[in-house]
């Protein structure tokens, strides 16, 4: 719990590293292009795992 707390105190400090206006600043174009892409490639290294760690359903998929 202590851990949390203390990585909580860190990331307030870099939001009041801020200026308060921006705070409520609407996201950038760019921002949320690459939060879109970051989140698909996550989704697809996760897939690609678990495609690669269970060879039997490659197998079933190749007998239908």
């Amino acid at each position: 719990m202590f851990f949390h707390k203390k990585l909580l105190g860190e990331i307030m400090e870099q939001i009041y590293a801020y200026p308060q206006p921006q705070w409520n600043a609407p996201l950038s174009e760019t921002y949320l292009m690459g939060y879109y892409l970051q989140r698909n490639e996550l989704y697809k290294s996760k897939k690609k795992l678990n495609s690669e760690e269970d060879p039997s359903d490659e197998r079933s998929a190749e007998q239908d």
